[in-house]
């Protein structure tokens, strides 16, 4: 496992387990091993697991899957990176099986200097898909956030995605425990928890991920996306959005 340094309807299908996000559907992702606000669980030690929800997949020039997430999903609530006894990198789980791991988490943000960026990238392993409802429509571009924007969230909670504004752009957010701040932006969508690694987006493309903000849950925080892709590609050059 390798470490980063960190410097609106929906529609619901059964069929498939697939939830359509009025995002543009021409764009959508390719993936099918990881679908935007799908819940995945992370084995933290001691038989225990934790909750959270996919944000984007990815991939690179080799052919790898992954998907990019919070970075506090991995970590307790003061901040601290959960390792395995073993040292070896933290294992994910579909909510369908508890017992086979469908990833692990590949790389993660280590705090540098005042500020820690909150995601984390999970690598799934051959053959694995998270499995569980999603939204595929969300287009596979990256896009930047102003002010006034529209932006929607989509997690494992929601049956529909949750739209609002944008309300501020590149300000550092507290995450409760912590000792650093996050750089995020704000926005009026709601979030509860296990909504954390979600995707934010709009018609424009994939604006950020998911992070812990506001105790108010329509006063949200989100990692911009060009942050974390700029962070990713220092370990992976080749990553883009899938």
């Amino acid at each position: 496992m390798k470490r980063l340094f960190a410097g609106a309807a929906a529609a619901l299908v059964a069929a498939t387990g697939a939830l359509t996000a009025n995002a543009g559907a021409a764009n959508a992702t390719s993936a099918d091993w990881a679908w935007p606000g799908q819940e995945f669980l992370v084995d933290i030690g001691d038989n225990g697991t934790k909750s959270c929800s996919v944000g984007y997949p990815g991939t690179d020039n080799a052919g790898n899957r992954y998907f990019i997430t919070a970075g506090h999903c991995f970590r307790t609530d003061s901040g601290r990176h959960y390792i395995h006894r073993d040292g070896t990198a933290l294992d994910v789980y579909s909510p369908r099986d508890e017992s086979t791991s469908i990833g692990w988490e590949r790389l993660h943000t280590i705090p540098s200097g005042t500020h820690y960026l909150d995601i984390s990238v999970v690598q799934m392993r051959p053959g694995k898909k998270v499995g569980g409802y999603g939204w595929t429509s969300i287009p596979a571009r990256e896009s930047a956030s102003r002010v006034g924007d529209t932006a929607c969230a989509v997690g494992q909670n929601h049956k529909r995605s949750t739209c609002g504004k944008v309300t501020a752009v590149g300000v550092a957010t507290s995450i409760r425990g912590y000792d650093r701040d996050s750089i995020t932006n704000r926005a009026t969508y709601c979030s509860y928890p296990g909504d954390s690694g979600g995707a934010v987006y709009n018609s424009s493309g994939v604006l950020g991920i998911v992070s812990s903000g506001p105790s108010n849950a329509c006063n949200d925080a989100y990692v911009p996306i060009s942050l974390a892709l700029i962070s990713i590609r220092q370990s992976i050059p080749s990553f883009r959005l899938y």
